[in-house]
């Protein structure tokens, strides 16, 4: 949703034209979860171990090293955040909600959030389609303790479906912005 124009109605648009400098979490961060999704699956009891840890751990190795690569061509960027260790990302997030939670974006949610606060990023605007359990269960599940270990995080939570009026979603991020 937060990579679709059409299905967040413009949203990353308009915050741009009202001046604000959205910051969206790189999509590679969804795949590379898996990495550490998997340990967490065997560590939790959830899954057998069929892959050998050494094999997994080279794998991630030749991964970071693409990114790595291909982050040193826009370092000079002034607001470049380079694409953090899934496993610090996880371990932030397992002081918010349990990293066996890997349905929809499971940790993956609260990782972003306590991301964004350790970058100073403090406006955070969650976009999920209406009726989807990454909304609906992780984020605003994880609210309150989100809140609690970063008490600067200003969250939004917007639900899109088909009859979500665009006044409803703007004057919501109006206010969130105004403040």
């Amino acid at each position: 949703m937060k990579y679709n124009d059409f299905g967040h109605k413009n949203v990353v648009n308009w915050l741009v034209e009202q001046g604000v400098e959205p910051v969206l979490p790189p999509i590679t961060k969804f795949f590379i979860n898996s990495f550490a999704n998997w340990e967490a699956r065997v560590q939790g009891d959830v899954k057998e171990r069929t892959v050998l840890k050494f094999l997994m751990d080279f794998a991630e190795r030749i991964v970071y090293k693409l990114i790595r690569k291909m982050e040193s061509k826009i370092v000079h960027y002034p607001y470049y955040i380079p694409i953090s260790d899934v496993h610090e990302d996880a371990k932030h997030a397992s002081e918010i909600v349990s990293l066996i939670v890997q349905f929809g974006e499971g940790w993956g949610i609260p990782a972003e959030f306590a991301g964004f606060a350790r970058n100073g990023i403090n406006n955070v605007v969650s976009l999920q389609a209406f009726g989807c359990i990454a909304n609906h269960i992780i984020s605003k599940g994880i609210e309150k303790r989100t809140r609690e270990l970063y008490p600067n995080l200003n969250l939004l939570f917007l639900d899109f479906d088909s009859g979500m009026s665009e006044a409803n979603i703007f004057n919501r991020l109006h206010f969130m912005i105004k403040q």
